[in-house]
């Protein structure tokens, strides 16, 4: 799955670096070829997602009672660092080369990492709790204090930071926010973060 999840997302990113179908390299892509390239990228990388998300939960259960929660929130602060770095970074290469260096980048990088998944253990044929055994844990693991209070500080978190397209839009045509600025304001909000999750 991991295999297939990594693929998807490089053959997405891939493909929207190209521009257009086979054949049609530099022109502007139609909307059913952007859509299903979107699709692709997209679906690769949320499954990729949820997979390293169920590695962290099933990694965390080992954890003594004392540093319960400890491990997510490393791995959120690596998450928010690596967003800080790629910020500045990007717009490097996109100031200096244009976005299709950025988009192969992004391909790329997931499908570097296709080759980890071998060095995982996994034990094939488990039994596997029914769907109600399975939500009762979810519910019990998410009472615990260890873990809806990181977590809802970091929901919080990110709620009150608003960077969707239409904001983005609205700085940009009414304010007058130029791409560089919008970029430094990025910058600037991922230090902000990960400085936030190193604080808690």
């Amino acid at each position: 799955e991991a295999v297939v999840n990594g693929t998807a997302v490089g053959t997405g990113g891939a493909v929207r670096s190209l521009g257009g179908p086979p054949g049609a390299v530099g022109e502007p892509p139609s909307i059913p070829f952007l859509s299903f390239s979107l699709l692709l990228f997209g679906t690769g990388f949320w499954f990729a997602d949820v997979m390293g998300d169920s590695i962290v939960a099933e990694k965390a259960k080992l954890e003594p009672e004392s540093s319960r929660g400890h491990l997510q929130s490393t791995c959120y602060a690596c998450r928010f660092f690596g967003l800080m770095i790629a910020a500045p970074l990007s717009t490097v290469i996109y100031s200096a080369h244009g976005p299709m260096y950025v988009v192969l980048l992004m391909a790329a990088l997931p499908a570097a990492i296709v080759p980890l998944v071998l060095v995982l253990e996994e034990t094939r044929d488990a039994p596997v709790p029914s769907t109600k055994e399975q939500c009762g844990e979810i519910w019990s693991t998410v009472c615990s204090r260890a873990v809806w209070q990181p977590m809802g500080f970091v929901y919080l978190y990110n709620v009150l930071q608003v960077g969707n397209a239409a904001w983005k839009q609205f700085l940009k045509t009414v304010l007058g926010f130029t791409s560089s600025q919008l970029n430094t304001l990025l910058i600037v909000a991922y230090v902000l973060l990960w400085l936030g999750i190193m604080a808690y």
